[in-house]
């Protein structure tokens, strides 16, 4: 008998990435903060069927693994990945050979593992290739699914263990909310962390040090007379911490209203401030992300490259040597704002530069957009959030369709912006 029923898989995307090292194991350390974007997911139609007897399945991890994975169809990416390349399979290949699962299951669960056969349906609906972790949170879901189904002592930590060594964003799926990351990716600072509240204190009083703009008005930077955007350098680079700042106000919030009980202490003050934020800058919430992609790839090698000479750390350094070198990379990302006019641009991603160098396309829309993008991601996701407002949509919309028409390479090249809607889980998309 089979047993069929559908998942969602989110997207994510950075709200702001440095690369702090170098790691022993050919990653780099990072700090981001990753937003979950259920508002965008791709559908996944699992099937389950047993398809032999369990007496007669192997014990052996490796071997019930070899079966299951001989076994697993995986199918929506024909033409585009192999079915070996894909992060489903990977995710299941690690989990199989896993420590993890070699200490928490017992010889009948992985016979009973290796007598199903699981068939994936990917229907995508996460843009491809925007860096927005459509194939990593692919893999995280299903890796999720079959521990719950097969290995139930599989605890959180053992999968985010797992999910790291598939892929870096992998793990942020598992942990299955919107964090501040450090380490690869794979580490995360919660509400009831003291670093939490750290960076949540600094930034609210970094940004309420800026006297220059009104960054609680989003319409304060539209000209009517001349239906323009009046953008100052750095100012979207602003917007994304004004993003962070109430992400993280509403982290608490929804963790004190799950169970009061989970946070520190000393954190009963930032409830009330929570609460302020929320309401001061509730201009920012409930927006859209406007997604940029193009058939243009980047070369993520040469962007490392152009970080120059990082610090060597040890995957195996204690977490708080990490947890410190977040907490610097993150004071330092603050120092560099300036909003003198004569200021370069900014940007909160250590690929920007190399990522638009290597994409003329996204290059000519960045300036025709004024400096209002911002990249994000690993290189590969360039985007630019917009608040509810239909003056300022309308102007990014105008703005990609006269982009277009001057441009006889946006056709060429695929390029396509992306409007994924934060409130009615809607996609809509503009082409060339």
């Amino acid at each position: 008998m089979k047993e069929s029923y559908v998942l969602n898989s989110p997207a994510k995307i950075n709200l702001f990435l440095n690369v702090d090292a170098k790691l022993n194991t050919g990653y780099h350390a990072i700090s981001t903060y990753f937003k979950i974007l259920p508002q965008i997911a791709d559908y996944l139609i699992v099937t389950w069927e047993q398809v032999a007897d369990p007496q007669d399945m192997p014990s052996d991890p490796l071997e019930a693994g070899r079966i299951f994975l001989n076994n697993l169809e995986i199918h929506g990416f024909e033409g585009i990945v192999a079915k070996e390349g894909n992060l489903i399979y990977k995710s299941l290949a690690h989990l199989a050979m896993s420590t993890e699962l070699l200490s928490t299951a017992s010889a009948e669960q992985i016979k009973n593992f290796a007598s199903y056969k699981l068939v994936v349906k990917v229907d995508k609906r996460v843009p491809v290739q925007g860096g927005l972790g459509g194939g990593s949170s692919n893999g995280a879901v299903i890796l999720q699914t079959v521990a719950k189904k097969f290995f139930p002592l599989l605890t959180p930590s053992n999968l985010i263990a797992i999910a790291q060594r598939v892929g870096a964003d992998c793990a942020v799926f598992v942990h299955g909310k919107s964090s501040l990351a450090y380490r690869i990716g794979d580490l995360f600072f919660t509400p009831q962390a003291e670093e939490f509240y750290q960076v949540f204190s600094t930034l609210y009083h970094y940004l309420e040090g800026i006297k220059e703009i009104d960054l609680t008005d989003p319409l304060s930077f539209y000209d009517y007379g001349s239906r323009e955007l009046k953008v100052y350098p750095n100012i979207a680079y602003l917007q994304e911490l004004v993003l962070v700042l109430v992400d993280l106000a509403q982290q608490l919030i929804d963790a004190v209203n799950k169970n009061p009980n989970i946070i520190p202490n000393q954190a009963l003050d930032f409830i009330s401030l929570a609460r302020h934020i929320e309401h001061k800058y509730h201009a920012w919430l409930n927006g859209y992300f406007l997604v940029f992609t193009s058939d243009y790839k980047v070369d993520t090698g040469n962007a490392f490259k152009s970080l120059g000479n990082l610090p060597q750390l040890q995957m195996e350094e204690n977490p708080r040597k990490f947890k410190q070198t977040f907490l610097q990379s993150w004071k330092n990302t603050l120092k560099q704002l300036e909003l003198d006019p004569e200021a370069p641009q900014h940007s909160l991603n250590s690929f920007a530069n190399n990522f638009f160098a290597n994409s003329p396309l996204l290059d000519d829309l960045k300036h025709k957009f004024n400096g209002n993008l911002q990249l994000t991601g690993t290189g590969a996701t360039c985007f630019v959030y917009v608040p509810r407002l239909e003056t300022i949509l309308n102007w990014h919309l105008r703005k990609f369709k006269e982009f277009c028409k001057e441009n006889p390479l946006a056709a060429q090249f695929n390029l396509q912006m992306h409007k994924i809607d934060l409130v009615n889980s809607n996609l809509e998309i503009w082409s060339a």
